[in-house]
């Protein structure tokens, strides 16, 4: 573990020097771009070292039905054990929530600061309010008539495939938004989930959704480029395309107030906000009101699948802390101020099967992570350096 932690904290860029061939480095440079930093910056090589790690062990599931089965599973363990879920009510302050025990929320330190309202204390908040957050995501969803033609056998296979050439131009695409452009040839993740998961479409047909980095609040809208990087890979890709939702990170904030400015982790993945997350503290989930949890992706171990942090390393306080003893005082557990309408069971969200009777798409799924635990998995996707004929300028994707 303290060689993991030495290695780890160098950034990607002096991890890649220790292989030869362009196509580790590239397969690399696609993990560790998940941190949605300069791949210079410290602790992007740990990132990259623990997707890899991951990707060899037990694959990236993905869910069989699509991610709203990881609601429907939580949903249903809930109210068979007497709870309710409620949705369709925005939370605007902590009092005007009913009387609770504890109160967990999966928001950030942002909306937290919102609620609270002037019961935190003012060096409570002005830590929060230093919380930084980092760049937004423009996520596309497709309707595809068929298979991606990708142009490397193994990426055909993969379940999540990273687009963006050599080791250098992802590390020069995060470089740009680092510094609020908008790249050209931007770094692109994209999942094919129907090629473990026949479910997703009907027969022939295939569902595909990308992502790129952009700066944060950006309201440009990156499909084309998005499509361009996918067509370089994958003559033939535009042809395919049935129908396709486009949310920009503006977008995305206005979809999910959490998400802010399009930011899906939570806030940076800076080495600080890492190891202090949301602020320093023993104990980061507790808040300063009795009796109040916070439970986000804000929280360690920072973004996951369900955006609610998990237990840490023993000895460490976990969100478990929060059914411990506390005063009884207004909230509600487990309420997210910002919830959606709930998914009916066996529901999928941004699935093409639309497509097939009036040709349109849903709009896009909200974005989440594979899951090694995640309920109804089907069988890993592999990971898997993909190649194909060099052509000007172009390098090896990488896909897994």
């Amino acid at each position: 573990m303290a060689r993991f932690g030495l290695e780890g904290l160098r950034p990607a860029s002096v991890l890649a020097r220790r292989f030869r061939e362009e196509e580790a480095r590239a397969l690399l440079a696609g993990a560790a771009a998940h941190t949605m930093l300069p791949l210079t910056a410290p602790l992007t090589g740990a990132f990259g070292l623990l997707f890899l790690m991951i990707a060899h062990s037990v694959g990236w599931p993905v869910v069989e039905g699509g991610s709203a089965r990881i609601v429907d599973a939580l949903a249903g363990e809930l109210t068979s054990l007497g709870g309710r879920v409620e949705t369709g009510r925005l939370a605007q302050t902590l009092d005007s929530l009913p009387q609770a025990r504890a109160v967990l929320l999966d928001v950030t330190p942002r909306q937290f600061v919102a609620l609270a309202g002037d019961r935190l204390p003012a060096a409570r908040r002005r830590a929060l309010e230093r919380f930084r957050y980092g760049p937004g995501v423009c996520k596309v969803d497709w309707a595809l008539s068929g298979p991606v033609p990708w142009e490397a056998a193994a990426c055909r296979e993969a379940g999540t495939v990273h687009l963006g050439g050599t080791f250098a131009e992802v590390a020069r695409s995060e470089s740009e938004v680092a510094a609020g452009r908008h790249p050209e040839r931007p770094f692109c993740l994209v999942a094919q989930p129907g090629v473990v998961d026949p479910s997703r479409a009907p027969d022939g047909k295939q569902t595909l959704w990308g992502y790129c980095h952009v700066p944060s609040g950006s309201a440009v809208d990156m499909t084309d480029r998005i499509e361009a990087q996918i067509e370089r890979f994958a003559p033939g890709f535009r042809d395919l395309i049935l129908a396709r939702s486009v949310r920009t990170a503006a977008g995305m904030e206005q979809y999910n107030p959490n998400y802010i400015g399009g930011d899906i982790g939570g806030g940076a993945g800076t080495l600080r906000q890492t190891v202090f997350r949301p602020t320093p503290r023993w104990n980061p989930y507790r808040t300063a009101l009795p009796g109040v949890y916070l439970c986000s992706s804000s929280t360690p171990p920072g973004g996951g699948c369900t955006g609610c942090a998990v237990p840490g390393p023993p000895g460490r306080p976990s969100p478990t802390s929060a059914c411990g003893p506390a005063p009884d005082r207004t909230g509600a557990g487990s309420q997210r101020p910002t919830e959606t309408a709930a998914p009916r069971p066996g529901q999928r969200l941004g699935d093409a099967r639309d497509v097939a009777s009036n040709g349109t798409l849903p709009q896009a799924s909200p974005l989440c992570g594979n899951h090694r635990d995640a309920p109804h998995r089907t069988r890993p996707a592999t990971h898997r350096p993909g190649r194909r004929k060099p052509g000007p300028g172009d390098g090896p994707a990488d896909g897994g």
